[in-house]
């Protein structure tokens, strides 16, 4: 089955649900909120398409799949510390609610903002 067939307009949605549906219930609330603060701020959604747009334009196939080097190429959302450095093979855990929801860490926590 080719690709550009079977993942058409109609097909994108009812695959998304069906992952939504049958996973589990962290990767649902994940994929569900993921949906919801986008659905809510189409002003990123309009950024990451650009983004995705420059990387399809680049290509000689758009049909490719998503390469390392254009993953690596994304910068919309990628997060910098500055001032800190983890080295290579050194693991690092976060209490991501801890520090979301902090307001010293970031202003207004509880409103949606990819750009932070």
């Amino acid at each position: 089955m080719e690709a550009e067939k079977f993942l058409t307009v109609d097909f994108i949605p009812q695959l998304m649900f069906g992952i939504l549906f049958a996973s589990f219930e962290t990767m649902s609330t994940t994929l569900t909120l993921t949906l919801k603060f986008l659905s809510e701020n189409p002003q990123v959604v309009e950024e990451l398409t650009a983004e995705h747009e420059a990387i399809l334009r680049k290509r000689k196939n758009p049909n490719y799949r998503l390469t390392w080097e254009e993953y690596r190429s994304m910068t919309f959302i990628r997060m910098k510390f500055p001032g800190y450095t983890v080295p290579a093979g050194w693991t690092v855990i976060l209490a991501t609610l801890a520090i979301q929801l902090n307001p010293r860490t970031f202003r207004d926590p509880l409103t949606f903002n990819p750009c932070r």
